[in-house]
């Protein structure tokens, strides 16, 4: 199918020296955005107006866009990303691919990493060829999880078939802080919540905000409103003192249980802890929210301690910072989430 005939859009100025490639706005079917949504000229991952409520963190972390991911099928030899973002910002535990970049997967397989260079000229484009025979494959690129993109087009062959993929059957949503919001995984295929979802092959919306997922209620009940299969709760990180956890965690808790009755629901401690009273404090918080759900009949709750998501062996290579997961200590965070989800699935 020759897509110029359809859409100017695919008609992209590019540096690339392709002479069959054309190009597809990932606004346009049968390309699908998945987990983010556009608002005006950027794309975000929570309504604006909820955002603001929230608290400042929340409201300038909704347009980043981690969780975001672009699909679709096609059998081109190579696939193309062209796209544009407003700037870039990096931290000093995380590189521009980890924040700005993006990475591929072609049939569950990761084949690619996109990256912005470093004249930060608000354009990247680059592209990934496939080895072997010719075939249909699912593409899933994830978008940068501490950017967001003005705009974003697909490269593919002229003669190659571009199909949407099949429909996710569930979808998982995550809710917490800065771990699951990505940090510090390498690139964004690797946090324990891309990994969890991609091994389930389930849709996700991720709901972690980097230093600002508090528990508000205003939060609770957008996310009460969602469609989802199984909900993880995991702000402890971000809750400011014990005392605000105490006061906040049953109750957001209680929201989404009351809209859902029967949704299974995870809950999870920070995996950074110490065998001291401040981090026994936070366990047992989140621990007694647990054992009152359990204590009042409820069947589809589930709790993973903090003090065992990074294992006793090399405890201290699972941390970028004492604070933060390297790509090790997000896999092992991943494998704890998926032996649950696998119970609660059996």
């Amino acid at each position: 199918m020759d897509l110029t005939r359809i859409d100017k859009n695919m008609k992209l100025d590019t540096n690339l020296d392709l002479s069959d490639i054309v190009f597809v706005n990932i606004d346009d079917k049968p390309v699908e955005v998945l987990g983010v949504w556009r608002h005006e000229d950027i794309y975000v991952r929570v309504p604006p107006d909820v955002a603001k409520n929230t608290n400042p963190g929340v409201e300038q972390l909704a347009t980043n866009l981690a969780g975001g991911k672009v699909r679709f099928l096609t059998d081109s030899p190579y696939v193309a990303i062209n796209y544009t973002f407003p700037a870039i910002d990096t931290h000093y535990h995380m590189t521009r691919v980890s924040e700005s970049g993006m990475d591929m997967y072609a049939d569950g397989v990761f084949c690619g990493v996109f990256a912005p260079q470093n004249d930060r000229d608000g354009h990247f484009e680059g592209i990934t060829h496939f080895r072997g025979e010719k075939k249909l494959r699912e593409i899933i690129i994830n978008l940068p999880p501490y950017n967001t993109i003005n705009n974003m087009y697909i490269g593919v062959s002229k003669d190659a078939e571009l199909k949407k993929a099949p429909e996710y059957d569930k979808r998982i949503v995550f809710y917490g802080s800065s771990i699951n919001h990505g940090a510090c995984a390498s690139r964004h295929g690797n946090s324990y919540t891309a990994t969890v979802t991609r091994k389930l092959n389930w849709d996700c919306i991720n709901l972690g905000f980097s230093g600002s997922g508090r528990g508000e209620t205003i939060m609770a009940e957008y996310i009460a409103s969602l469609k989802m299969d199984i909900f993880v709760l995991d702000y402890d990180h971000n809750a400011p003192t014990p005392e605000h956890l105490a006061k906040t965690h049953k109750p957001f808790f209680e929201v989404i249980r009351k809209a859902h009755p029967e949704l299974p629901i995870i809950m999870i401690g920070k995996p950074d802890v110490r065998n001291d009273e401040h981090s026994m404090e936070r366990k047992q918080i989140i621990e007694s929210t647990y054992n009152a759900a359990i204590a009042a009949g409820d069947k589809n709750v589930y709790y993973i301690d903090g003090f065992t998501l990074w294992g006793d062996v090399d405890y201290y290579n699972c941390t970028v910072d004492g604070c933060h997961p390297t790509d090790l200590g997000m896999y092992r965070m991943a494998q704890k989430v998926l032996n649950v989800i696998n119970k609660i699935i059996d």
